[in-house]
């Protein structure tokens, strides 16, 4: 929850939709890690890492999130203040990220 005190909004959705349509053994894990997201209560770096053992974010704003098979890595950019989490890339091992935006 950003300080407005709302769960945190996604934003990336066309992004992720397009990975999924491209990637569908990875959708199911990309649509549950979305709904995770909307659901979280985040106000700082904490209480994103206490919710999540495989996320990188060590430089605010910016997190990167690591889970499920084939691995997929998401990068975001996170507003804790306004709830806010912002898709950069996304990638699997086969298909990793590239300035930010799918190595296709």
């Amino acid at each position: 929850m950003g300080a407005n005190g709302q769960h945190m909004k996604f934003l990336g959705r066309s992004e992720l939709s397009s990975f999924m349509l491209s990637h569908p053994i990875n959708a199911e894990s990309v649509r549950a890690w979305v709904r995770e997201i909307q659901n979280c209560v985040w106000r700082n770096l904490d209480a994103l890492a206490a919710d999540f053992q495989n996320v990188e974010a060590g430089e605010p704003p910016r997190a990167v999130f690591q889970f499920g098979q084939p691995p997929l890595r998401i990068e975001t950019l996170i507003d804790f203040r306004n709830g806010i989490v912002l898709l950069t890339g996304i990638g699997t091992a086969d298909l990793p990220t590239k300035n930010g935006l799918p190595n296709r």
